[in-house]
Parts: structure tokens; sequence; C-alpha cells
């Protein structure tokens, strides 16, 4: 199309130069339980799917988001998760200001944590905290 019937055509018309992808709505999480974190080392891997086991939660009943990855998704799908558990800090999402407390708002259970690397440091009690947090959520005894 040339610029002039451009013109032509388009008289009176708002436009949009949308840049390339952004016009996707984005990945959705397929799963309800939606993992947040900001980096996952393969130690810290281990340590996530142990900790996770540990509340009863396999690998395959999670999904795990990489801070790295999150553009990718449609930021308002993570409203669909049953429980969103989140391991560091993500300034891009609405999370609870304390962390190692339960949250529910429509029927989302959240819980906001130091990253995985801290809490295996454990120099302030991280690992208790977290699991009494995650008891919580799961309604563990």
């Amino acid at each position: 199309m040339t610029r002039a019937l451009a013109l032509l055509v388009f008289t009176g018309e708002t436009l949009f130069h949308l840049k390339e992808g952004a016009a996707r709505a984005g990945k959705k999480p397929a799963k309800n339980i939606v993992v947040l974190a900001d980096s996952l080392p393969d130690t810290d891997r281990e340590f996530l799917l142990k900790i996770m086991t540990s509340v009863g939660i396999s690998e395959e009943k999670m999904e795990i988001i990489l801070q790295a990855r999150l553009p990718e998704y449609d930021l308002s799908s993570l409203q669909q998760a049953k429980q969103l558990i989140v391991f560091g800090n993500f300034p891009e999402l609405a999370l609870p200001p304390e962390k190692y407390h339960l949250t529910t708002d429509n029927n989302r259970k959240t819980l906001r944590a130091d990253t995985l690397s801290i809490i295996g440091l454990n120099r302030a009690g991280e690992k208790r905290n977290l699991w009494n947090a995650l008891k919580e959520m799961f309604a563990l005894s």
C-alpha cells in the first residue's frame, strides 16, 4: 500500500503502532499452584522440590516461572492460581508486604518469601518461617 492510498483509506482513523509481539495476550499458567522464583540454579531447584515435596506437592502439580520469563506471561492470569508462592522480589506484582505471612484474596492464597538462596542459608529462621507458612497454605497440621 502506498502512502497516498493509506492516507485516503485511513483518514480520520486512529492508528496505533504496536511493537512486534505487543498484541499477544501472553502465556497463562496451566496449573493451580504457581511458584515464582528470581532465579533457579540447580541447588536451589533441588531445594525447592524438596520443600514442596514435604508439603505433598510434586513438580508435576506446580508451574515454576522464573523472573526472566515473567514478561512472557499475562500477569492478570496469575490471579487464577489457587496458590501463588513467590521467592524473591517481583516489583511488577502487587504482593503482600510481609514475608512468610499467608494472605487470601479472591480464593487465592499468596505467600511471599525470601529468595531460595537466602532461605537455604537460614540465618534468621527462614526455613522455619517458610515451613509454618506452607503448612498453613496447604492445610497441614
